[in-house]
This record gives C-alpha cells, structure tokens and sequence, in this order.
C-alpha cells in the first residue's frame, strides 16, 4: 500500500475536500443574499419626504449662496446680471442638514434611489447602490449595496478625515483590501503632496460634522 496515499486517503480525500469547498462557497452566497434582503429593506425605509415649503426655503437660500438654484424653474427664466466681483460681505460658511442633503439625493434623476447619506457626531455615514452588470458572475443583475463611514473633524489646526470602514453587502471588506487606510487620517497622510487632501486642508478653516448636520468654514 502507497504510504501517501493511505495519509490524503486517495479519491476518497480529494472528494472530501470537494465537497468541503462546495459547502462552504454555498454557505457565503447565502449569506451574501440575505444580506442582500435585508440591506434593501433597510435602505428603503430612509427618509425622503419632501420638504415643507418652510425647509425648501431655507436649502434655497443656503445654495443661493454658493451659487446653485435649487429650483430648476428657477433657472428657466432667470437673467444674470453683470455685476463687480467683491469679497466684501462674502458668506464663508456652509450649513446643510442630514434631511436637506438626502432631499437633494431624492430630486437627483441619478442618485434618487442609489445614494442616502446619514450625520451623526464626527460621523458621516453613506450607503451606495450600484446596479450590477448582467453578465456579472453570480450577481449579475443584482445590485451591490456598499456601506461606508467617514470620522470627519477638525483638530490640530487642520480638518481630519479618517476612513471608519467600508462594507459591501453587509460584510465588512479586510483593512489590507482599503489599502491600509482604515482609521489613518487621510489629510496629514496626503496633505504633502499635491493633490485633493493638500488643497483641501489649505482651504478649509473649520469642519465639524454632528448629529444630522454638516458645517464647513472655508479659509480667506
């Protein structure tokens, strides 16, 4: 009798571990589809009325600001006039509200549906759909829910922005996979380098995020 083959039992083992694998891939795929279910229910819940007239006011009046009209209609018959560029008087700060942003989301004819953004203290919070290919193996046809937060605040003198993690279908993806990123602060990680996180720290004065709602102090 063969020696090896009496230790990985020949056929018989290889059939084993054959079975072990198939066992094991049908297991994840059906916990990948209830985690699937139960993201898409949970995700339909989110809130998206429409704003009162009172609120839809106030979002306007904040994106009046920062140049952007809320009201497509508006910018139908809407003229611009010439005017002198000043800084005097320039607003330098942003306000928006968790419901604001998400009513925004909601009008988008591209992100209705895909994208909902959630605010609590120093956490900024976003759940992404993003429809799948149907030649996608598996999944295809399907819809991928990515699950993502951001610790975003200001100390030190400069805005930090640190990735809490990212999960997809529920399932949270290794830190090896986000590059080893995950709780490291982005903007002293890439502020020395000329890019996104350099110009950002260079023109933001205060960022604060807190319990449904956003603030950004822009620099001079």
């Amino acid at each position: 009798m063969d020696p090896s083959r009496a230790h990985t039992g020949g056929p018989v083992g290889a059939t084993s571990k054959r079975s072990l694998f198939l066992i094991i891939f049908f297991a994840a795929l059906c916990g990948t589809l209830v985690a699937f279910l139960l993201i898409k229910w949970v995700t339909s819940a989110n809130d998206t009325k429409p704003l009162s007239p009172q609120e839809q006011q106030v979002l306007s009046d904040k994106l009046r600001v920062i140049g952007i009209s809320y009201s497509a209609s508006a910018d139908a018959g809407a003229t611009l006039e010439p005017a002198p560029y000043t800084e005097k008087g320039a607003v330098r700060t942003v306000t928006f509200t968790e419901r604001e942003l998400n009513r925004m989301i909601a009008e988008s004819p591209e992100w209705a549906g895909k994208l909902s953004i959630d605010l609590s203290d120093h956490l900024a919070s976003a759940r992404l759909a993003i429809p799948l290919d149907p030649d996608f193996p598996l999944l295809g046809g399907k819809t991928l829910h990515v699950h993502t937060g951001l610790d975003i605040r200001y100390q030190n003198g400069a805005p930090s922005v640190k990735i809490v993690g990212v999960s997809l279908w529920g399932v949270p993806l290794p830190n090896a996979w986000l590059g080893e990123l995950k709780n490291k602060d982005l903007v002293q990680e890439y502020r020395h380098e000329q890019g996104f996180w350099h110009g950002f720290a260079q023109g933001v004065e205060e960022i604060a995020v807190q319990e449904g709602e956003l603030y950004v102090k822009l620099k001079p």
